[in-house]
């Protein structure tokens, strides 16, 4: 497995990080991602560091789909470093 908790969102090349990850992975092995939410940056105050991006959860999960990862599961607002206010979500995906 690969877990990548607020990695993503540093990635110079999202499409080369996804398909190394997929390059690692044996079939069936699971990518499990919590990063930040582009629909919360509405009420962020300041907006996305220049250093960061965030993702629309649904785009990101189309974009693993294309790269060869069916998506398990999905939480537009999950559960972590102990707030649940939209700010994260997670993917869970397992490469085909």
């Amino acid at each position: 497995a690969v877990l990548l908790c607020e990695v993503l969102e540093h990635c110079i090349d999202v499409p080369a990080a996804i398909a190394e990850m997929h390059r690692i992975l044996r079939p069936g092995g699971r990518l499990i991602i919590i990063d930040k939410n582009k629909s919360r940056l509405a009420s962020w105050p300041g907006g996305i560091p220049e250093w960061e991006q965030w993702f629309d959860c649904e785009a990101l999960a189309a974009q693993l789909r294309g790269q060869g990862f069916d998506i398990a599961a999905m939480d537009a607002d999950v559960s972590y470093e102990g707030r649940k206010d939209g700010l994260f979500f997670g993917i869970t995906a397992k490469k085909k």
